[in-house]
């Protein structure tokens, strides 16, 4: 295949997913166009299971479909980085591996990405089961924070994944947008991208299908106290420093999502057991920037709950009573 003869490239990172990655890889060949216009690159992030001998059998009967293979494990930020150095597409779309794609949908995804001269294409998500998970507002070609901004409030800060949008490879690249493993590294990366888009377009269509049911995804595991600070606390640090170089059009909803995230998780915090409750406080206090910024955003209330352990211990107590005799 000619490198300009590739119109997107899939970028397919994998560990442990044997019991999915065969129809993940069903839907990217159940398509319109021909297997010479697309590829395929598979990143085993060495994969403890079948998954390796399963794409090898699809690369069997497709030529357009290749196969890396880490020689340690370096997590799904640094895979997809991996897919995107091999691709060659004038497009990429990253895949979670036990999700799938829709039928027959890159005609009309490529015909709407190139004919608009795309940056980004945003579009909706269903569930494994055609439950719609998000919709969009139907836009033009648009600016990134405009994009946002037209939308629900806070839409992308809550909901940002690399697969729900098709992204130009070289606006990629030029921009130095790569994926990093920190804690929410798909919310930075996303907001980061949309930040310095000029030509994206909603399509509420919806092109994805996001597996609920695999429990043993990181994003469906129990919550931890682990959980709580990565996905919330660190995040919330990160979304600060991020906020001083974003565009002044959407500044304040990017500014207003750290607060959101520090306040919102007492609940969470307050069903934890007492054992992961103490190792919620030894993970906030160990930090001490995320700490200090936590102090700083938190309201009132919330604050007190985080400056006095003992006293979230009592209310958790009382919280969880409450709870099992009104539920």
């Amino acid at each position: 295949m000619e490198n300009n003869s590739i119109r997107i490239s899939f970028i397919l990172p994998f560990y442990g997913v044997e019991h999915y990655i065969g129809r993940c890889l069903d839907s990217i060949y159940e398509q319109d166009i021909p297997e010479t216009e697309y590829e395929v690159i598979c990143v085993n992030d060495c994969s403890p299971d079948n998954s390796e001998a399963i794409v090898r059998q699809y690369a069997q009967k497709h030529a357009n479909l290749h196969l890396i293979c880490h020689e340690k494990n370096l997590k799904l930020g640094a895979a997809r980085n991996t897919g995107l150095r091999q691709a060659k597409g004038n497009y990429v779309w990253f895949i979670d591996t036990d999700d799938f794609v829709a039928s027959n949908c890159l005609h009309e995804i490529l015909s709407i990405c190139e004919n608009n001269d795309l940056q980004i294409m945003h579009f909706g998500i269903q569930d494994h089961y055609g439950k719609v998970i998000r919709s969009l507002i139907e836009t033009d070609v648009i600016s990134g924070p405009e994009e946002e901004l037209i939308s629900n409030r806070q839409l992308c800060i809550e909901i940002t994944y690399p697969w729900n949008r098709v992204y130009n490879r070289e606006f990629l690249i030029q921009n130095n947008l790569w994926f990093n493993d920190l804690p929410g590294g798909d919310v930075v990366h996303t907001i980061s991208a949309v930040n310095c888009c000029s030509r994206i377009k909603n399509v509420n269509k919806y092109y994805y299908f996001y597996r609920t049911n695999n429990y043993t995804s990181a994003t469906k595991t129990l919550t931890t106290a682990k959980k709580i600070f990565d996905r919330n606390f660190y995040l919330a640090w990160e979304l600060g420093q991020l906020t001083p170089n974003m565009d002044e059009k959407w500044r304040h909803l990017i500014a207003e999502c750290g607060p959101w995230r520090v306040n919102t998780s007492i609940k969470s915090i307050l069903k934890l057991s007492y054992s992961e409750q103490k190792e919620f406080y030894k993970l906030l206090y160990a930090n001490g920037e995320i700490y200090n910024f936590a102090m700083r955003v938190a309201s009132r209330r919330v604050k007190f709950f985080y400056m006095h352990p003992h006293f979230t211990e009592v209310i958790s107590l009382v919280y969880k009573i409450l709870y099992k005799v009104f539920r």
